[in-house]
């Protein structure tokens, strides 16, 4: 059996490859550094998105919400012909400002009876104090327009609630302007115009 002897490798080619390799570890960690800054942005742009995401559902479930209760607010109008001026009357909504109306089988409610018991009723389901409402919005004013009488013509229903972002203030209602619930120049203010003719 014949052993074969390897000759030492110069010292300056052994030298050659040390530095070689010192440098390839030396860019393998810079490479590291690169990907981790990457993937630190894109984990930053990924939650940014997530918190526009989240606001924008926000605002979403806020206007359906305000959309519920405005058709609602309709149906008693529609429901209750004879007491059309009691709803006008009231004005804005919202606060928990008014009081229950209650009507028993004893003492039935007249037709505006029923309709302070409506606007009771949906005052309360705009503040989310009913458990049976749709969660109530934040900081909310209803406002209900029409002709003073309450007979046929048009009536308007506007909602007003705070949103989350800053935005230009709605012009197309003033219900809840002015009442300082959605900042300063009510930038927060969001506002939903429910109209319908009533005969």
């Amino acid at each position: 059996m014949s052993l074969t002897h390897t000759k030492p490798m110069p010292l300056r080619k052994s030298r050659h490859l040390s530095n070689r390799l010192k440098k390839q570890l030396g860019s393998t960690l810079i490479e590291v550094l690169i990907t981790m800054v990457l993937v630190a942005i894109g984990i930053l742009t990924t939650l940014g998105m997530q918190i526009n995401n989240k606001e924008a559902l926000y605002d979403s479930v806020q206007r359906t919400t305000a959309a519920q209760l405005a058709h609602d607010l309709s149906e008693r109008l529609r429901s209750n012909r004879d007491a059309r001026d009691v709803y006008v009357a009231a004005g804005t909504v919202g606060g928990s400002t008014l009081t229950l109306s209650t009507c028993t089988s004893a003492a039935p409610c007249t037709p505006a009876g029923m309709a302070a018991l409506d606007l009771y009723e949906w005052e309360q389901m705009l503040d989310g104090a009913s458990e049976a409402g749709t969660g109530g919005l934040v900081n909310p004013q209803g406002c209900i327009t029409g002709p003073a009488a309450g007979g046929a013509g048009q009536y308007t229903i506007a909602i007003a609630w705070r949103g989350v972002k800053e935005l230009s203030d709605p012009t197309a209602s003033n219900c809840g302007a002015g009442s300082g619930l959605y900042g300063g120049n009510n930038e927060f203010r969001r506002v939903l115009i429910f109209t319908l003719f009533l005969a």
